[in-house]
């Protein structure tokens, strides 16, 4: 199921700041291959935000033991590492992950929630739902395209 990730796409990256605010949107583009003998799907990304060349590196596997997905993050924007996990919804051809990460600024571990939506073979779209004065609002959205 991962491995039909595998090659270049073109992304389109929206960061909300403020629940109540406009996004800002910028363009990028990820890499996906799968490593590890196949067992686990490497993701980098490469964008910018607020003026900064951003990258990322996003591994995500299945563990046979748990049945869940494991998803780890890491990024040139901070020091830490974001860690998840969750299942696949058939129904929404979706797989949902919750976890934490410390946020750089309070220095407090967050929970965050994110949603990869496999809308077609072509067209993803990654949802990041943040904690925001005890409520749950999409801090980050990324729409890819297959190149």
């Amino acid at each position: 199921m991962l491995a039909k990730s595998v090659g270049d796409w073109k992304t389109i990256s929206r960061f909300w700041m403020d629940p109540a605010g406009e996004p800002m949107e910028t363009e990028g583009s990820g890499k996906t291959e799968m490593i590890l003998g196949g067992r686990y799907q490497k993701s980098t990304h490469k964008s910018s935000m607020m003026g900064m060349e951003t990258e990322g590196i996003f591994i995500m596997g299945y563990d046979n033991a748990t049945q869940e997905f494991t998803a780890t993050w890491i990024d040139n924007i901070g020091t830490g590492t974001a860690v998840a996990r969750g299942r696949y919804d058939e129904s929404t051809n979706s797989i949902t992950l919750n976890g934490t990460m410390v946020d750089p600024m309070s220095k407090q571990e967050m929970k965050f929630r994110e949603v990869s939506k496999f809308l077609d073979n072509d067209h993803h779209l990654l949802e990041m739902y943040m904690m925001y004065n005890g409520q749950e609002f999409k801090s980050m959205e990324i729409e890819s395209f297959r190149q």
